[in-house]
């Protein structure tokens, strides 16, 4: 401002100019010096404003991050090396050159992992993700303060990817976080990640909420065949990698409103920015049903449902909603009057935009409680009243119920334990064939109860190896309405020819029963 005043004042006697000359240049001048500190304060905030604003978040930041990592945990897995892996890494190294092949020696008896948890009960329940846990033969976590127990699986639901793990002989006043309301979050919301990313112990980061409802349309994670039905992601910024999962997403009240589980990596393996987390509301429901059941009781209409997407909008009258494409009889959906064609546009008063949001409203009813539904048929609106049953379990894939009806018969992993029982010398891997289904295709190809299935396509070594295949036989069956699977079985004191193979229809459980 100075300077300016400067240009002026040598302006005035420097010149010869009359006295409405110099009077105007200095009302000019003035009124430049007058708007150019007006303009500057407009178009530019103030430094301090700007400083105080970030101390601000900052603050809030500490306060939220202070107020849940004391309840943070580290969980540690750890199990036997995997026979059925180290066997497909053996297939492998058999193509390397062979100076290459003594790697399989440096294979590692047992495995160890390592992700996140919190504590919601202070006698050291812990809530975490399926993925987390799964498959450990020890577990254990550490606490922000350094304490380390043993813990045991308490529950788990594999379709949600949540699960529970129970600390052992702990103190009953460990702190605990708050579990908030998911459905209350928006999108661009500050929220913080708090977990043990890459094994560094109470690392936070922070991000916004970049979009709410991620179904599987929209994420096609299948987890490597894992059974996670139930998807309605919170998609964050903030950085989430690996050891995050099962660890919380926190608002800057310092509640828990997301489970932190998956990231979009495009084939690397750090975060990308582009995260996913369990909404604290689907996870409160699973937990309290867990608790109270032993088991998720999931509600139930008895339809097949799909999107609008792929159809012409206005054939139905409507621009969004789920396409019901079948109807079972005797369901909760035929008694209350829906027909294949009609388009569920609202459930229970909440809007539907789809098949996979409706899923999840409809599997978090209560059971037994008669909820308003409002479709759209022949392009007019009707509003009818559906009581919601239990999904039964035959429904649910990896349940014993399901794989009876899906291969018509059950099973159960060849140990040392049960070779005896079924006659089978040390050296036999795979699983045997405990029970039949009367009157289904296995029944028809001849199977019997005592029968080792060694191969399903691959190698079945182990019931986890034999699971992963029926999970990908299921898909097939649902989307050909029914296959022909290819089985290897030996059977126990048989001379005629086994092991042998054997053809088996395999058709999906919704249209078996």
């Amino acid at each position: 401002m100075g300077g300016l005043r400067g240009v002026v004042e040598i302006s005035y006697f420097r010149t010869s100019e009359t006295r409405i000359a110099m009077m105007r240049r200095l009302v000019f001048g003035a009124t430049v010096l007058f708007l150019i500190p007006v303009l500057s304060a407009w178009s530019e905030p103030q430094p301090d404003i700007r400083m105080f604003d970030a101390r601000l978040l900052s603050d809030s930041f500490v306060i939220a991050i202070e107020k849940v990592s004391p309840a943070v945990v580290s969980i540690n897995g750890e199990r036997k090396f995997n026979w059925a892996d180290r066997e497909r890494i053996n297939e492998i190294i058999q193509e390397l050159p062979e100076r290459f092949r003594d790697m399989l020696d440096i294979i590692p008896d047992r495995q160890s992992w390592q992700g996140s948890g919190m504590i919601i009960r202070a006698d050291g329940l812990i809530l975490t993700n399926y993925h987390v846990l799964e498959g450990a033969e020890k577990l254990s976590a550490q606490l922000a303060d350094g304490r380390e127990f043993n813990g045991e699986i308490a529950g788990y639901d594999p379709y949600t990817d949540i699960a529970l793990l129970q600390l052992e002989n702990c103190p009953g006043d460990l702190p605990t976080v708050t579990l908030g309301n998911s459905d209350a979050l928006r999108v661009g919301e500050w929220v913080l990640a708090i977990g043990s990313p890459f094994r560094l112990f109470g690392s936070a980061s922070e991000g916004i909420v970049s979009a709410k409802n991620r179904t599987g349309e929209d994420v096609p994670l299948d987890n490597e065949n894992r059974l996670f039905m139930y998807k309605d992601f919170i998609q964050t910024t903030a950085a989430i990698n690996i050891g995050n999962s099962g660890g919380p997403l926190v608002n800057l009240n310092g509640e828990v409103i997301g489970i932190n589980n998956s990231i979009q990596t495009a084939g690397t393996q750090a975060n990308l920015g582009i995260g996913f987390a369990i909404p604290s509301n689907m996870a409160r429901f699973v937990v309290e049903s867990l608790l109270a059941n032993g088991h998720v009781v999931r509600g139930w209409l008895g339809v097949q449902i799909d999107s609008l997407k792929n159809a012409r909008l206005e054939d139905w009258g409507t621009l969004q909603g789920a396409l019901i494409t079948d109807v079972r009889p005797g369901t909760p959906a035929s008694r209350a009057g829906l027909e294949t064609g009609d388009v569920i546009v609202a459930f229970n008063n909440h809007k539907v935009s789809g098949g996979p949001q409706l899923q999840n409203l409809v599997t978090q009813t209560p059971v037994g409680s008669t909820v308003p539904v409002s479709v759209f048929r022949d392009k007019k609106k009707l509003d009818l009243r559906i009581t919601i049953e239990e999904l039964p379990r035959y429904l649910l894939t990896g349940t014993a119920e399901w794989e009876e009806i899906l291969m018509g018969f059950a099973v159960e992993e060849l140990t040392d334990a049960n070779r005896g029982k079924y006659g089978y010398p040390p050296e036999s891997r795979g699983v045997v064939i405990t029970e039949i289904l009367p009157g289904s295709h296995a029944e028809k190809a001849g199977l019997q109860p005592g029968d080792l299935i060694l191969e399903m396509s691959r190698p079945t070594p182990d019931l986890a190896s034999y699971m992963e295949q029926i999970g990908l036989l299921a898909n097939r069956a649902a989307q050909r309405r029914g296959i022909t699977a290819i089985l290897q079985i030996d059977r126990a004191g048989a001379k005629d020819g086994f092991p042998r193979y054997v053809s088996l229809k395999v058709e999906d459980p919704l249209r078996r029963r």
